[in-house]
């Protein structure tokens, strides 16, 4: 058996510049490795191929992804090696923290119809709020849309009396909105007394309305649509 001899010394490998590699294209020796300068790309020689035909070595690029739902950390990598084996990172949920100060109370909506104008009392405000539920559920149920005109109402000249007439009708409540207005049928006479009365609403009670001739009093008979809010 040949002696064992220890040589001390440093390895150098081969490092060029790549345009210099590249113009010379060296072929390197079995198991020589070539990097070029700038690059840090390595390549290693097989006796017979140049440098530009050579391979580069490859570094293998790691992945990992986290699964949102189970907390698991995974890898995969670009060169098909064995990755590591995967690990739960996500932890269980920790106790809850103490409840935090209560905010502001808000407004109310009686208070937010105030800043937008409007000027009854919150009692009338309530009543207002419970009209258009009602009329919402009547909508609702019979599919007819209670805040519309109700027909056709015909006003007789034998009805004034003392330049006011009373319509009546079981939709008409004290405190909905009434409102009168000449039907689209009635005849230009019919269009000219109306408006020679000047008519305006004075009352409003249990299915009773009350118009008041503020000019002549019609001597012909007027169609007008009732509607009630």
């Amino acid at each position: 058996m040949a002696d064992t001899k220890t040589v001390k010394g440093r390895l150098q490998i081969q490092v060029h510049p790549l345009s210099d590699l590249e113009t010379i294209n060296p072929i390197p020796l079995r198991g020589e490795l070539f990097v070029a300068l700038e690059t840090r790309e390595m390549r290693i020689g097989d006796g017979v191929t140049r440098w530009a035909d050579l391979l580069p070595t490859r570094s293998g690029v790691f992945t990992p992804s986290i699964n949102a739902s189970t907390g698991v950390l995974s890898w995969t990598n670009n060169l098909g090696l064995p990755n590591p084996d995967p690990i739960v990172v996500i932890g269980k949920d920790g106790v809850a923290g103490a409840p935090g100060t209560p905010g502001t109370d808000g407004k109310s909506a009686y208070e937010y119809a105030e800043d937008a104008g409007y000027t009854g009392t919150e009692t009338q405000f309530s009543n207002d709020l419970n009209k258009i539920n009602s009329h919402g559920q009547q909508h609702r149920s019979t599919g007819i849309d209670p805040i519309a005109q109700h027909g056709i109402t015909i006003i007789l000249a034998s009805g004034w009396s003392n330049g006011e007439y009373i319509i009546n009708d079981t939709i008409i409540e004290p405190d909905s909105d009434g409102n009168v207005y000449i039907s689209q049928s009635a005849t230009k006479d019919q269009y000219i007394a109306w408006a020679s009365a000047m008519p305006q609403i004075v009352s409003q009670g249990s299915e009773t309305l009350t118009i008041r001739a503020n000019g002549e009093v019609p001597t012909t008979n007027i169609p007008v649509n009732l509607e009630v809010r």
